[in-house]
């Protein structure tokens, strides 16, 4: 293993015991997103590694708010959006990309 591991796998209680602080603290950490107004089911989508922010997002939305919380591949939405967005459908797309750029995840939020 690198070094950089090492120091990784050394630096998870201290990272989990901040997260678990922020997860208790008054704001919580999807306080962010407060100011975006998000309405109905809320579905999180992103590709590659931001698809796995998407699924940790969806479960701590619906963990932490209570209300529907969705993930979702960003190639799966722009590939078979039929299959999951009924047309008229109310609720928000939470689109994840680490450049802003992915392809993919810019095609399923613009169809």
């Amino acid at each position: 293993m690198g070094e950089y591991t090492i120091q990784e796998i050394h630096s998870q209680p201290e990272v989990w015991r901040r997260t678990l602080e922020e997860l208790r603290g008054g704001a919580g950490p999807l306080a962010g997103l407060d100011a975006y107004g998000l309405e109905g089911p809320v579905l999180f989508t992103g590709c590659g590694s931001s698809y796995y922010a998407a699924l940790a997002a969806a479960a701590a939305w619906d963990a932490i708010r209570g209300s529907p919380g969705f993930a979702l591949s960003a190639t799966d939405l722009m590939m078979y959006p039929e299959c999951h967005v009924v047309p008229g459908m109310r609720g928000t797309v939470v689109a994840i990309s680490r450049s802003g750029k992915t392809p993919e995840t810019c095609a399923a939020v613009a169809a």
